[in-house]
């Protein structure tokens, strides 16, 4: 056999060989995943208690928040922001800090970003949010009341399970927008009730407050911070109601 063929025969048998290893290694790291888990393709960062949830960035992309039984922090795997530290959480007492930075290698990922979920935090309890820049979807939420304290361009959606609070306190500054809604997955009437609501505005902030009714607000505002009222609550302010 000439030289040339032992040469070729000999680097076809690596690479060959070099499939079969890698897919080996593969299979091994998926059988070790917890199918169970609707969210296996997520890498854990922290499963530590926390009451409170404070973000640093984050706006460049999505984080949920969904409340179920169990505490967990988690990244998307796929995404370079699982290993290189682009996103961080530690949890300090009671409060899960994540810093996430917000940057991106190029335009692509720039584009991909706006609609991945890339950070995902559930647990049974949250008293209170505050954020800087950042975005962020509350799913599922069951809690009669919550607190809100955003600035910078940040974004939040609160999706209720249930149709009443006792108490909402919000603070917001500059181009902050939070938004309380009924969710989509339940069959109950759309509208919020809202016993009590202190709001603290400033700069261009935004409260969206179209789907509730509220019974007692308590409004601080200031520059051009608005609150978006439904017409309930807009005849109870007026003294219709």
């Amino acid at each position: 056999m000439k030289w040339s063929n032992i040469i070729l025969s000999t680097s076809l048998v690596a690479v060959l060989a070099g499939i079969f290893g890698s897919n080996v290694l593969m299979k091994k790291e998926y059988d070790r995943l917890d199918k169970s888990d609707k969210y296996w393709n997520y890498t854990k960062l922290t499963d530590k208690p926390f009451r409170h949830i404070r973000i640093t960035g984050g706006n460049v992309s999505n984080i949920v928040y969904e409340q179920t039984p169990h505490n967990a922090v988690k990244v998307l795997r796929a995404w370079h922001g699982s290993e290189d530290g682009t996103v961080r959480a530690e949890v300090t007492k009671d409060t899960l800090q994540i810093i996430f930075l917000n940057q991106y290698k190029d335009l692509y990922e720039k584009y991909w970003l706006k609609d991945a979920v890339t950070v995902r935090i559930t647990g049974p309890v949250v008293e209170s949010i505050s954020g800087s820049d950042t975005k962020v979807s509350m799913n599922k939420f069951n809690q009669p009341s919550l607190k809100v304290d955003l600035t910078g361009n940040s974004k939040l959606i609160v999706s209720s399970y249930r149709n009443n609070f006792d108490k909402i306190d919000v603070s917001q500054a500059d181009s902050s927008v939070t938004t309380f809604t009924m969710s989509n997955e339940t069959f109950t009437p759309d509208i919020i009730s809202i016993r009590e609501a202190n709001v603290t505005g400033r700069g261009v902030s935004l409260l969206n407050l179209r789907s509730s009714s509220v019974q007692q607000l308590n409004l601080n505002m200031s520059d051009s911070a608005s609150v978006a009222l439904s017409g309930y609550t807009l005849d109870k302010w007026s003294g219709k109601k």
